[in-house]
């Protein structure tokens, strides 16, 4: 019974480890398919990508009010990017950090609407956004991988006609799913490409 016990322990342990990878690898390919429209059909083409500074990241400061509103506040040349903020604090005689400080607390006409490019990893995979999650650390190297056994996911890619469009599909398994020998075992996975949706198998 204690054996019995000990290893629903360690299964639901492994398990829960693999899955945490899983959605992890299932978070970036739905950043790539959010940025190019399709999923990336390698680990190598993934992992690039969430590396690389090109997912669009709203930069907003300042609010609009009803004695200056966006409409007029465009005319009038208020609307600014953050690139423009230099300049500007240059013309006021300010510093970039005071200018900014008095655009945060609304006390300046000047509004920053931009759109900035940032990585999928600095958003989601630093310590400090994996802490702020109440997640795992992420290792680059070892998101490929099942945590346990070291052997490759299985990722799959394709497309399905869903109302006269081609939607995207993948599929993505653990091919070593942990349990007893010669007892059949489902393998942990998410997706389809049968179907275009990205669900797991799992409860959670």
């Amino acid at each position: 019974m204690d054996e019995e016990i000990e290893f629903q322990a360690t299964q639901k342990a492994v398990n829960a480890t693999t899955i945490q990878r899983l959605k992890d690898i299932r978070s970036a390919q739905e950043s790539h398919l959010a940025v190019y429209g399709t999923f990336a059909e390698t680990f190598d083409s993934l992992l690039r990508f969430v590396q690389a500074p090109v997912v669009p990241v709203e930069f907003n400061m300042g609010s609009f009010h009803d004695t200056l509103p966006e409409s007029q506040s465009r005319e009038e040349g208020y609307v600014i990017k953050r690139a423009d903020i230099a300049l500007i604090a240059e013309e006021e005689d300010m510093t970039e950090e005071g200018l900014l400080d008095l655009i945060m607390e609304d006390m300046s006409p000047y509004k920053v609407r931009d759109t900035l490019f940032t990585s999928f990893y600095n958003e989601n995979f630093t310590p400090e956004a994996r802490e702020a999650q109440r997640l795992p650390q992420v290792s680059l190297d070892s998101l490929p991988f099942n945590p346990y056994t070291g052997e490759r996911f299985v990722m799959k890619t394709g497309a399905v006609e869903v109302g006269r469009v081609w939607q995207p599909t993948i599929l993505v398994q653990d091919p070593t799913p942990f349990g007893r020998a010669k007892v059949k075992k489902d393998t942990l996975r998410f997706g389809s490409l049968a179907e275009a949706h990205r669900d797991g198998n799992w409860r959670n």
